[in-house]
């Protein structure tokens, strides 16, 4: 099954941007590749407040 993976959050600082899928999928390949996903664009999100919330400080 093929699906389109959305890279993000959108206006961070360094986004996750997935990789093509590659080969043939398995259930519990795709189950472990869409939680490693979320994982990288929570991640991503979490380093983007961190680089604003330091921008922020330094401002003062």
């Amino acid at each position: 099954m093929k699906r389109i993976r959305l890279g993000g959050p959108l206006g961070t600082v360094r986004p996750f941007v997935p990789t093509p899928e590659l080969g043939a999928n398995l259930e519990t390949g795709e189950k472990i590749a869409e939680a490693l996903e979320h994982i990288a664009r929570s991640l991503s999100a979490i380093d983007h407040n961190l680089e604003v919330l330091v921008k922020n400080q330094t401002k003062k």
